[in-house]
């Protein structure tokens, strides 16, 4: 029943695509940030629901393309030039890294070909998202994911499901790119924002507390995972959002009852700071944390190949052969993990995205009072979702998490419509 379901519904999306593609847009990023091929395996086998859906977002495409019914001035923007640069050098210091026998073929290959999926699927569907009605699809489509991982994460816990947890620890579903307890909070992390502004900017009290209700459901995720850089990310976005908030009362009662919540809830994960510390006592050779090590290798990479880097994927094999004494983690951190495999210019990039969409954002609240309040809330969401993001990616890599790139889409897209609304004004 449930695969009979399925084909009727990319049937569909096969049929609206040439008519409604932002269909098809939402289609491919319900598949690829939910991943649910591997949460029901059987539902899917057989199907390549994935492949259709991004299929049906390229023939969309040309199609568009052959009838010169898209506006390609939407490649000027700063943000996707910054990103085709990024592509290039991620491409170029491949090529031409100096490692390339030993290096670990494998995941080499599965980065670079899901970074050219990444990057493809961000460009084609930017075109399709250029009204308010795309947008909020997208944003439902957005929004649905995260409701489920929340359910997901919650049911695990109160059903006292262990298959789940690892050292106490709440893992993703196997297969997914949230098998990583860290990267999946990356997920709450960014998703929490939405809820958040949601409470002030909707109208009915139902869906109020809808969002209210989520919201601390999501939080109780994100401390199910126990990752340290998902808590410190969570404060800073909280204390973000609390000043984008513009009732001083309803700023107090949000940073004190996160902070409660953070008190009784998050004294695992800095327990787990101080066994740390403790362990690495005990060997007194062993860093503090693995990320010391691996951070000061790769600042020794960039130093060695600030123009390219020592190559994508590379940073075990260079570790090896530069510090043979020293343990080849990855580089857990992601501006360090591209600048010294992809050389400076692709770390500096991936920064300036942030402070790009900072300024862009700051700008527009600042300077449009013709803002509605749909795009009020995507921007002031937005913004702090891809704030908590930047906050995980220096503990993580996080170059190919999607998610990263689905809110950059947002974001450009949001802002993009708003501005050509305030001009029709």
């Amino acid at each position: 029943m449930g695969t009979i379901l399925l084909i009727i519904c990319l049937f569909l999306v096969v049929l609206t695509a040439p008519f409604r593609p932002r269909i098809a847009v939402c289609a491919y990023y319900f598949m690829s940030i939910l991943a649910p091929q591997y949460l029901y395996p059987w539902v899917f086998d057989g199907v390549p629901a994935f492949q259709i859906s991004a299929i049906c977002v390229l023939l969309a495409f040309l199609l568009a393309f052959l009838n010169k019914s898209i506006d390609l001035s939407v490649y000027r923007h700063k943000q996707n030039i910054c990103l085709a640069l990024l592509f290039i050098l991620v491409h170029l210091s491949d090529w031409l890294s100096p490692f390339q026998q030993g290096s670990r073929a494998a995941d080499k290959n599965l980065v670079i070909s899901t970074l050219n999926t990444i990057f493809l699927m961000y460009f084609v569907s930017l075109p399709f998202l250029m009204s308010e009605k795309a947008l909020k699809w997208l944003l439902l489509t957005f929004l649905s994911v995260l409701v489920y991982y929340v359910y997901w994460s919650n049911l695990a816990y109160f059903s006292f499901d262990i298959s789940k947890f690892n050292m106490g620890r709440l893992m993703g579903p196997s297969g997914t790119p949230y098998k990583d307890e860290n990267k999946f909070s990356v997920l709450f992390v960014v998703g929490a924002p939405f809820f958040l502004f949601g409470i002030f900017f909707l109208e009915k009290r139902l869906y109020k507390f809808l969002c209210g209700l989520t919201l601390l459901f999501l939080w109780h995720a994100i401390f199910l995972t126990g990752s340290r850089a998902a808590l410190l990310a969570c404060i800073v976005t909280t204390l973000f959002a609390a000043k984008l908030i513009n009732s001083k009362k309803i700023r107090l009662v949000l940073v004190l009852g996160f902070f409660a919540i953070v008190v009784d809830q998050g004294a695992e994960s800095f327990s787990r700071s101080s066994e740390t510390i403790a362990n690495a006592q005990e060997r007194e050779n062993e860093p503090i944390d693995p990320r010391v090590s691996s951070w000061t290798a790769g600042l020794g990479f960039m130093a060695e190949h600030p123009l390219l880097g020592i190559g994508t994927q590379r940073f075990q094999e260079a570790t090896r052969h530069y510090y043979p004494e020293k343990h080849p983690y990855v580089a857990h951190n992601t501006f360090i993990s591209i600048a010294s495999e992809s050389g400076l210019i692709a770390g500096f990039i991936f920064l300036y995205i942030y402070v790009l969409n900072f300024q862009q954002t700051r700008r527009a609240l600042k300077e449009d009072n013709e803002i509605n309040r749909f795009n009020e809330y995507l921007m002031k969401a937005s913004l702090t979702a891809l704030t908590g993001f930047y906050i995980c990616s220096m503990f993580l890599d996080l170059l190919i998490y999607e998610m990263f790139y689905l809110l950059l889409l947002i974001m450009l897209a949001n802002h993009i419509v708003s501005a050509a609304q305030s001009k029709r004004e």
